[in-house]
């Protein structure tokens, strides 16, 4: 019976050389992005309830991932972590990209899966085929992404595939507006805001977002790959009942409503003062003033 072999141990811990105490000293300039997003927040977040909040969710998360072993670099991981939600793993990929890493947010449970059966079935040329592809699957186009009914990427989605036919550009409130109430009849939920969701469609090449400017709001524009996602979505029955019941209007259908309607008021205003100058009658005559008629 053979002895299984000792461990060996590592030439270089992983926490050596860390400055924030990370138990992986790659890890170090996630949790110095934080702390730099927290320190920000302090000077801009005026009310202590909101500011107390916020800093203790950071602080908990940048304790967490101080506890990480590995280098985050998949948001898979990130996901999985206590105390980092979704809004967290937002900050931490905007960090990393800023300073030149690579995220991997196409990795997931099920995918591995599902790749470790097609190697088992196809055999070794599908399999070192698959791992190919498999490795080269962050260099390539993001895979079609479909979100489940009733979740709030879905709703966003939806009203941004309504809204935007072609390359239309609309307002990204009337758009968010629009996923609320539909989130709300599917799911009975609200969505505190829609920043995390958009910049998840966002990032996988589906939404473009276009600053604001003096003259007018931020815009909201669907790409190719939403609008065919779009259509995926659009064939599930309850998708496309709650989709007509929600047609958003685009701005061109908004000034026509909006002419209409100052038409049918100036109409009203008319027909008002006409009613109201035949309802008048005459102030009475002077009984003096006749009198004096009269005598002359």
């Amino acid at each position: 019976m053979q002895r299984p072999h000792p461990p060996q141990l590592r030439a270089r811990p992983r926490g050596e050389g860390s400055t924030c105490k990370c138990k992986h000293r790659k890890n170090d300039v996630i949790v110095i992005g934080l702390q730099a997003k927290l320190d920000a927040m302090k000077l801009k977040i005026n009310h202590p309830t909101t500011l107390s909040r916020k800093s203790q969710a950071l602080k908990r998360a940048m304790a967490s991932i101080r506890k990480f072993p590995l280098p985050l670099r998949r948001t898979n991981d990130m996901q999985l972590l206590q105390y980092v939600g979704p809004k967290t793993v937002a900050y931490i990929v905007d960090i990393l990209r800023e300073n030149g890493e690579q995220v991997d947010t196409t990795y997931g449970t099920r995918n591995v899966v599902a790749e470790t059966r097609q190697r088992e079935r196809g055999g070794a040329s599908t399999s070192s085929s698959s791992n190919s592809t498999s490795s080269n699957s962050n260099n390539g186009p993001a895979r079609k992404y479909r979100p489940k009914f009733g979740q709030s990427p879905w709703a966003l989605l939806c009203a941004a595939g309504t809204a935007c036919s072609g390359s239309t550009e609309v307002p990204i409130q009337m758009v968010t507006g629009t996923a609320d109430r539909l989130l709300q009849l599917a799911s009975d939920r609200s969505v505190a805001g829609w920043d995390v969701t958009t910049r998840d469609l966002q990032n996988r090449g589906l939404l473009e977002v276009q600053s604001a400017s003096a003259i007018r709001p931020r815009q909201v524009r669907l790409l190719e790959a939403g609008h065919q996602a779009f259509q995926q979505l659009a064939e599930d029955p309850r998708t496309a009942e709650m989709i007509g019941a929600f047609m958003i209007v685009t701005p061109t259908q908004q000034q026509q409503q909006q002419q209409q309607q100052q038409q049918q008021r100036g109409r009203k205003q008319y027909t008002a003062m006409t009613t109201r100058s035949l309802l008048i009658r005459p102030p009475p005559p002077d009984m003096h003033t006749m009198s004096r008629g009269l005598l002359r």
